[in-house]
């Protein structure tokens, strides 16, 4: 290698730093052109959210102030006491679904737990309105009854609790229709929602607001039917073809003279097919049982039924199968005799008059002696056949319903007339008339009772019923006071 010519060497060491230095400022240009494309990209999904969050806000707030609005339009028929406590819980329980959808739709919180008690707040809302609903509803059912008060306790009944008690019925329906000296009201406990009602006598019925839709429909007891006129109106349909006897009933027809209460009277007596009217009669009797059989889910309904029929509850409900259906049966043949006024000789055939005249003529001495030997064989015949004394004069005096009857100068048929041993009860209208009641000591002015056993008020009572002179009125109730059998 010479050292004269030495090889020229080019030091490019001094371009190195500019070109660095312009892809240095390439790369940060082009990094900031990056960096603010995705910064305008984040400002822009920022305004987006922002946006969109507020639009989900706006929908809350509308929302809580739509279901408020709603709500509280709902209320205008509550008194201002139940309006209160329903609007500050409303308010307290939208206020936190507000919190919990902001936390949801803003803050993006899934939480189960959120969601859970979202679930919970909209069922106490649901609540808030199904109550205040029904109470308003409820005070339509009083309204009601006003309206329809001569069916109270006769086709409408305030339906009874486990115990027998019809208090709470009746203090919801009177607190929440606003009678006079009740009170309903709302109250919250422990976040729960309670309707309250309250008697005049302080006793107060609080009722879980998840319960009182189902118990509010139960309030009244709706009884369609009443189990006596349902026996009744179908051996009349059997019987009768309007007011005339069904021919096919009819064995014989024969014309009669008797005298009655001080009349002659004269019509045609007809003579039943006895296996025909038995059959009616039983008919009767199994229609009645089906019908107390078919409430037995329901003991109200059956307690109204029995009390239909003349019969105790309690009674018919201690008794035995056998005993219910003796009861049953015996009450429907005397509803069965009382309605249609059919009734059966000593010979035990049926017979039916048609009464044509009914005149006030006083009995002649010797029509006086024949009815007397007619009550007198009778009644021996009974004893012969060791016949009850009761069963004995209801069947020789004829007493039963449809009995005419003389009370004071007047003459006329009672609503009943029964004999339990020695005493016989008329019951003139049925409808009770009390100077005093007698739960109090007082008497029913609406009843008459003769003590058969006291000579002279069997007097007075053979001469309201019967047709019979002065002396034959001595022989007769001397035979009556003599009859020892029971």
């Amino acid at each position: 290698m010479s050292y004269r010519n030495p090889q020229i060497v080019q030091d490019k060491s001094g371009m190195i730093i500019p070109q660095a230095l312009a892809q240095a400022s390439g790369a940060i240009a082009k990094g900031i052109q990056v960096f603010g494309a995705e910064q305008k990209k984040r400002q822009e999904a920022a305004e987006a959210k922002r946006l969109k969050d507020n639009k989900q806000l706006i929908a809350i707030s509308n929302a809580h102030a739509a279901n408020s609005a709603a709500f509280n339009a709902g209320l205008t028929d509550m008194s201002k006491s139940m309006r209160d406590t329903l609007i500050t819980r409303n308010e307290r329980i939208l206020d936190e679904i507000d919190f919990i959808r902001r936390s949801q739709l803003v803050d993006g919180n899934a939480s189960p737990e959120l969601s859970k008690r979202l679930g919970e707040l909209q069922q106490g809302i649901t609540e808030g309105n199904g109550l205040s609903k029904k109470i308003i509803a409820t005070s339509g059912v009083l309204t009601e009854l006003i309206e329809n008060e001569e069916k109270l306790n006769s086709n409408l009944f305030y339906r009874q609790d486990k115990n027998g008690s019809d208090e709470r019925s009746k203090t919801i329906v009177w607190a929440f229709g606003g009678a006079e000296g009740y009170k309903g009201g709302m109250v919250e406990e422990g976040g729960k929602l309670y309707a309250v009602a309250t008697n005049p006598e302080g006793e107060t019925f609080k009722i879980p607001a998840s319960e009182f839709d189902s118990i509010a429909d139960d309030l009244i007891l709706t009884k369609d039917v009443n189990a006596a006129t349902e026996q009744i109106n179908f051996t009349k349909e059997a019987l009768f073809d309007g007011t005339k006897l069904r021919e096919e009933m009819v064995d014989s027809r024969e014309n009669f003279l008797e005298f009655e209460s001080g009349s002659r009277v004269t019509g045609s007596r007809s003579i039943l097919n006895t296996d025909m009217v038995n059959s009616v009669r039983q008919n009767a009797v199994n229609k009645t049982q089906s019908l107390i059989q078919s409430a037995a889910g329901n003991s109200q309904l059956q307690d109204e039924y029995l009390r239909d029929l003349g019969l105790d509850p309690k009674t018919y409900k201690n008794a035995t199968d056998e005993q219910k259906i003796e009861m049953v049966g015996r009450r429907s043949a005397s509803l069965f005799d009382d309605a249609n006024r059919i009734y059966q000789d000593n010979s035990g055939n049926y017979y039916f008059d048609d009464v044509q005249t009914r005149r006030a003529i006083p009995a002649t001495d010797r029509e006086s002696a024949v009815m007397l030997n007619k009550y007198s064989s009778d009644i021996d015949k009974a004893m012969q056949d060791g016949t009850s004394k009761t069963d004995a004069l209801a069947s020789a005096l004829k007493i039963g319903g449809n009995r005419r009857i003389r009370i004071g100068g007047s003459y006329y048929t009672p609503k009943n007339v029964t004999i339990q041993g020695d005493i016989v009860t008329v019951t003139k209208t049925g409808k009770p008339n009390y100077e005093v009641k007698e739960s109090e000591g007082g008497e029913d002015l609406d009843k008459i009772s003769y003590d058969l056993s006291d000579p002279t008020k069997l007097y007075n009572f053979l001469r309201a019923t019967t047709a019979l002179k002065e002396l034959d009125i001595e022989k007769l109730s001397k035979k009556i006071l003599a009859y020892k059998i029971n």
